[in-house]
């Protein structure tokens, strides 16, 4: 069994439920049953379900504001603060891999959501990707270092042997 919690319960069908529509105005539910029966129920209110809803995907919400953004009844100001740092985050990564145009709407995103942060979203995204290219260039070139001194080590120590060789002096004979 799914771990969910009842809304509501509506008890009157005998048969199975096989269909449920809200009306166009949100305040009833018309359901069909198996029992060939068609029953209308008044809802306490399609706003009060919808705000459970919200607060049941709180969480999720905050952290995936793109499932924020499609759903207009859970956009609270509270919300929309909260999660404005994860459009930052998303804009970060697109920055990073390069992906500059993507990364400035992102934050543009975050700025109309938290008018608050301090951001240049064109120049935080430049900034982000240079600094990703200056360490993969950096990362690059250490590899490169060290894949030419893991050949010139040996050579090197070949050479610095045979003068150690030529420098050491004659072994001693015993008499």
């Amino acid at each position: 069994m799914l771990p969910w919690n009842r809304l509501t319960e509506l008890k009157g069908h005998q048969g199975t439920v096989n269909s449920a529509n809200f009306s166009p105005d949100g305040q009833r539910i018309v359901t069909a049953s198996d029992d060939k029966t068609a029953r209308v129920w008044r809802t306490d209110g399609l706003d009060s379900l919808l705000a459970q809803g919200c607060d049941w995907l709180n969480q999720h919400l905050i952290f995936n504001p793109q499932d924020l953004e499609t759903l207009a009844v859970c956009q609270t100001p509270a919300n929309k603060t909260a999660a404005a740092q994860f459009w930052v985050y998303q804009g970060e990564t697109q920055a990073r891999n390069g992906n500059i145009e993507p990364a400035v709407e992102l934050f543009r995103k975050a700025l109309a959501w938290n008018p608050n942060f301090n951001l240049n979203p064109q120049q935080k995204a430049q900034q982000l990707a240079e600094a990703s290219e200056l360490v993969t260039q950096g990362e690059a070139a250490f590899v490169i270092r060290h894949t030419k001194s893991a050949f010139i080590t040996p050579c090197k120590r070949r050479r610095l042997k045979s003068q150690l060789h030529k420098q050491s002096p004659p072994a001693r004979t015993r008499l």
